[in-house]
């Protein structure tokens, strides 16, 4: 397995808490956020959102956002299992205090979200595009921002509708 991260990214030292619990080993590559290694086109080839961590998995699997790397370990490595598995409300309670590791309040901590406030999106008239083809960025990294929620996937989706309709 290799682990694409930044020892700063509190989602990615999520993943590797959820690694160490497993006992699972992982080659990990960093990429600066501060530099803005994650928008390198090798690395956007891997993760179009260009955002840490990325799992690559020996099966071939490119998995992202640490919730859903912890869920695949967990369903993929059983023991010792990190989330409990027979009753999905139990399972979903286990999980909104992980997605509460980093809220928006944490990351100027980091100094990350003023830089891609300047720095992300690149300035343009479709900034939910990617470079793929077809691929669309619905994030609090897009106009409005964060904390409008719902409105980010709107223009999103919106974009990718004109695109397919013209």
């Amino acid at each position: 397995m290799k682990l694409h991260g930044y020892f700063r990214s509190s989602a990615s030292y999520r993943v590797r808490i959820a690694l160490n619990l497993k006992g699972l080993r992982a080659e990990h590559l960093a990429h600066h956020l501060r530099k803005g290694e994650q928008c390198a086109p090798a690395y956007v080839a891997i993760n179009p959102q260009g955002l840490v961590p990325t799992l690559e998995a020996d099966q071939g699997a490119i998995l992202t956002q640490s919730l859903a790397i912890i869920e695949w370990l967990d369903e993929t490595h059983p023991e010792p299992p990190l989330l409990p598995h027979p009753r999905l409300a139990e399972r979903a309670f286990v999980l909104l205090p992980l997605a509460e590791v980093a809220p928006d309040w944490h990351h100027p901590v980091t100094g990350e979200s003023v830089r891609q406030l300047i720095a992300r999106p690149v300035w343009s008239l479709t900034p939910y595009r990617t470079p793929v083809p077809g691929l669309y960025l619905c994030s609090s990294s897009t106009p409005p921002g964060g904390g409008v929620h719902g409105m980010c996937g709107f223009h999103a989706a919106e974009a990718a509708l004109r695109d397919c309709f013209r």
